[in-house]
């Protein structure tokens, strides 16, 4: 397995290693020195890297830390570690709506996985902590030149909008990407920001939906505009879906396109729940013919939309669909959107979804699974190919092409493992999604 060095973004609150460069050490725990001052400990936590948003600085640009002490400040860090080399990065971004979730999160801890191998003020602090890490992540032992950005949901958008990021302006920050669950489109239609300006001016404590805009600067024209002119970073991008976007969160109503979205279960999601839910669930009669609708707008129709436009300018991307019944309603929710994030950090103790009765009917279906997924993501950000890998009797994962788009398949439930599987699932519903993004039919 490659080692690994992997930070999570919640702001650089966590930072775990599989292997560290040890610049000293003080009573055999690790110090390391960036260049505002040096830390030590068994983990490294906490760290700063730009000044608190309080004063003046409320609601304005982020700005970098400009402060320097004496002597080492205790961030704790594993000590049981030691090497010269300098490991690749991966930053990731938490999900939540781009209004709640945290890197503290403990389905998000690292630990299994490393063992293993005014508008847009969030974006441009992750900015600045990608500048952070350039100008101080080999004091810990990794390399500025391999770094992988990832996210899921809301850090997959964030991902991808980073991709996007001032004209698709490539600033050396990244190497490569990884978005689950997310797309470099917006999650919702943009408004400008003087539309949400009232919304500040009236009550922040009710603002439900703080959305990325295209502002002119950080975000210029709208994510599936400036993919097909080609302005994104030009970067491997490992990107995909669970099979049943649409089912864990409600994104909205059925507006008139019920050709598109026929009142026929067998055509909705999840294919797992036959026909209507009953009265007793509270889902309602057109809960399939709604979860289809809304996974397509929010997440599938932008994935294959980013997927085709890597493919389109010559850049490798690797696309998948995580398909495995594991949720402890998977009956009702199918492959519902979050699974897949306690198979990529080895976490499915820790996750959130799985009732301990079903953990531990199918904990032992579900560890080979992990093992490849977990490989081929550490592959992928230290090789920029999830196939680097010695995984007998799997299949590789293929590039995407337009003229056969295709995507990994990770089914547990049907095939053990994985499987590649052609991109065409409700394809004319999916373009028509990809047609309107760059519309003023997209509605606000």
């Amino acid at each position: 397995m490659y080692p690994l060095y992997a930070l999570s973004l919640g702001l650089l609150t966590q930072v775990g290693l599989a292997s560290a460069l040890i610049v000293s050490t003080r009573d055999d725990v690790a110090v390391a020195k960036t260049r505002n001052g040096t830390y030590y400990g068994d983990y490294f936590q906490g760290i700063p890297y730009a000044k608190p948003p309080v004063g003046d600085l409320r609601f304005r640009d982020p700005q970098s830390l400009d402060t320097t002490w004496t002597g080492p400040k205790n961030a704790t860090y594993p000590s049981n570690v030691s090497s010269t080399k300098r490991l690749p990065v991966a930053v990731y971004i938490h999900g939540g709506l781009f209004k709640h979730g945290s890197g503290r999160d403990p389905q998000y801890n690292m630990t299994s996985l490393l063992q293993e191998g005014v508008a847009n003020l969030g974006l441009k602090d992750q900015r600045l902590a990608l500048r952070w890490i350039q100008d101080n992540i080999e004091a810990f032992g990794g390399n500025p030149t391999k770094v992988t950005i990832w996210g899921q949901e809301a850090g997959a958008y964030s991902v991808g909008l980073q991709l996007l990021a001032y004209g698709g302006r490539d600033d050396g920050l990244f190497r490569a990407a990884v978005a689950q669950s997310g797309s470099p489109t917006l999650m919702w239609p943009s408004v400008t920001a003087d539309e949400w300006q009232p919304l500040y001016n009236d009550d922040l404590t009710t603002l439900n939906r703080p959305n990325p805009v295209v502002d002119g600067d950080f975000l210029r024209e709208l994510g599936s505009t400036a993919l097909k002119a080609g302005k994104f970073v030009k970067v491997p991008l490992m990107l995909g879906t669970t099979q049943d976007e649409g089912t864990w969160n409600y994104y909205g109503t059925a507006q008139a396109i019920a050709r598109l979205y026929p009142d026929d279960p067998a055509q909705g999601i999840p294919s797992t729940l036959n026909g209507q839910p009953s009265s007793n669930t509270g889902l309602g009669l057109q809960w399939k013919r709604s979860s289809a609708y809304n996974g397509d707008k929010v997440m599938q129709a932008g994935r294959r939309l980013a997927s085709e436009a890597w493919a389109r300018h010559g850049v490798d991307a690797y696309a998948y669909v995580y398909d495995v019944l594991f949720h402890a309603k998977w009956w009702e929710q199918g492959a519902q959107e979050q699974d897949d994030i306690a198979f990529f950090f080895h976490n499915v103790t820790l996750s959130k979804s799985l009732s301990p009765t079903d953990q531990a009917d199918q904990k032992k279906t579900f560890e080979p699974l992990i093992y490849l997924m977990t490989s081929m993501l550490i592959s992928f950000i230290d090789t920029l190919s999830p196939n680097n890998v010695p995984l007998n009797g799997t299949v590789p994962w293929p590039k995407y092409k337009l003229s056969n788009p295709e995507t990994i398949v990770f089914d547990v439930n049907a095939t053990e493992l994985c499987r590649v599987q052609k991109d065409d699932f409700r394809s004319e519903a999916i373009t028509h999604w990809m047609n309107i993004f760059s519309t003023k039919e997209y509605p606000k």
